[in-house]
Parts: structure tokens; C-alpha cells; sequence
């Protein structure tokens, strides 16, 4: 996958491969206009799969990748409120485990976020609710989803009083290396 960072004003994050890519939202009397996604800032990227989470304050969602034949690029777009994005480096080799935290406000910092193959995401919200898409260029499957529980990343999450899912409080911890392919 080719990032082309001359599209799009392009933020690079201490992560190779990973760019936020700010958008530009155009005020107006009728309100604003943004465009979510640039098809030319990301060569190869064929959306197959659009997803649209919901989220109260201080819940955590992550950290979750796809594996396998399913593996994906994922690209992340806060619709509304403010959310603190963690990604994971699960490749093997001297950057694993390696953590990127970004916070992403829907208002003063709009963009898209690329989190290629082989890295878990993640995010707590903060601010009372938030609305986050996920675009993929894989089908999601079941049989390949997988991931490591969210409270086992080094640093706290801001929020204390979380809300997590059964299943993320079940996943393994990550203190050993996962296998994801």
C-alpha cells in the first residue's frame, strides 16, 4: 500500500506506514462540507467494508486486527466527538509492540486516519459520545478477527471509569508476541 501525502496535508506518527490525513472542512450559513475520503491519497485502496460505532465517554474499543487472508488496511474517520487512537505494531520484528497514541477530534483536527496490515487499533472516547467510521479494503471474517486486551497497553488510558466489551476483557494480554498471520 503507497501513502501519496501529497494529496492531503499528511501528519506522519512515530509509526512508519501510519499518516493522519487532515481534511478540510468548509464552513458555511448551511452549516459545514467535508470530504471523508480521498481516493488519491491512498494507491491500491478498494473499500470493502464501511463501519460505524457509536460510543459513550470513557469506552474503550480495540485493540482489534484482522489476520490471516483477511488481513486489512484500515482507514478511521471520527464523525463526531473526540477520542483518544492507539495503534499497536504487531509485525514481527524490532518494532513490535511499538504504541502510537493520536487524539482525534472530530472538530478541530478532521482527517483520516491509515492503519495498515499487521497493526491492532484502538481508542477510548472522551468526550460524552463519538461516532467513528472504519473503512477497509478486506471483508471482515470472523474466523480471522483477532486482538489483545486493550488494558494491557503501557500507557493508562485517560479516562478511568472505563466501558469495555466482554469479549475485548477476554482477550489475551499483551505480554507475549501474538501470532497474527
Amino acid at each position: 500500500m503507497k501513502l501519496c501525502s501529497n494529496k492531503q496535508n499528511t501528519e506522519e506518527v512515530n509509526i512508519k506506514q501510519i499518516s493522519f490525513f487532515k481534511n478540510q472542512k468548509n464552513f458555511d450559513s448551511r452549516g459545514f462540507f467535508l470530504k471523508i475520503l480521498d481516493s488519491e491519497a491512498i494507491e491500491n485502496f478498494t473499500v470493502r467494508d464501511i463501519f460505524l460505532s457509536e460510543s459513550k465517554k470513557g469506552t474503550i474499543r480495540g485493540m482489534h486486527l484482522q489476520t490471516g487472508r483477511c488481513a486489512t488496511d484500515r482507514i478511521i474517520v471520527v464523525l463526531e466527538g473526540t477520542i483518544l487512537d492507539v495503534i499497536v505494531d504487531l509485525r514481527a520484528g524490532e518494532d513490535y509492540g511499538k504504541e502510537t497514541f493520536l487524539k482525534i477530534d472530530a472538530k478541530k483536527n478532521p482527517g483520516m486516519l491509515f492503519v495498515p496490515k499487521g497493526y491492532a487499533h484502538g481508542f477510548q472516547v472522551l468526550s460524552k459520545k463519538a461516532k467513528v467510521l472504519y473503512i477497509t479494503n478486506s471483508k471482515h471474517c470472523k474466523k480471522h478477527d483477532t486482538g489483545f486486551n486493550p488494558m494491557s497497553i503501557t500507557k493508562a488510558w485517560p479516562i478511568e471509569k472505563v466501558i469495555i466489551s466482554d469479549r475485548d476483557n477476554k482477550l489475551p494480554r499483551l505480554t507475549a508476541r501474538l501470532k497474527i498471520h
